[in-house]
């Protein structure tokens, strides 16, 4: 059976069943409406705080949300295995352009010193 679920709003990847996601919802603009800081663009901090203190570890009891839960922890480590592969690329092909310059910097404080040994001239 196919569940009718929302995504929550701070944690789009949870899929939220229909009186979780409106409690969910109904917490979100309590707290946006208990904010005093009219500077704040996004989700309230209580709310945040509330999403990872309180909502999580009480959902996580749901085999549905403890599913969510795992699979997200895979799939953000999957993506920060990508992303130091990327890295690894990416300083390696940095550390080879800077041996490349050392060596031509190298090169040219060579070609100073020989010109200051034989008079300079060209």
């Amino acid at each position: 059976m196919r569940r009718l679920t929302r995504s929550h709003p701070l944690l789009g990847w949870l899929k939220l069943e229909g009186r979780d996601y409106q409690v969910t919802l109904d917490k979100l603009i309590e707290e946006r409406d208990r904010e005093d800081n009219p500077e704040n663009s996004g989700p309230a901090p209580a709310f945040i705080e509330w999403v990872w203190h309180k909502q999580l570890p009480a959902l996580v009891k749901s085999d549905f949300y403890k599913n969510q839960i795992m699979q997200a922890i895979d799939s953000k480590q999957e993506r920060i295995n990508a992303l130091q592969e990327q890295i690894r690329r990416q300083a390696g092909a940095l550390q080879e352009e800077a041996a490349l310059i050392a060596i031509e910097r190298l090169r040219l404080l060579e070609v100073l010193d020989g010109t200051e040994h034989d008079g300079g001239g060209a």
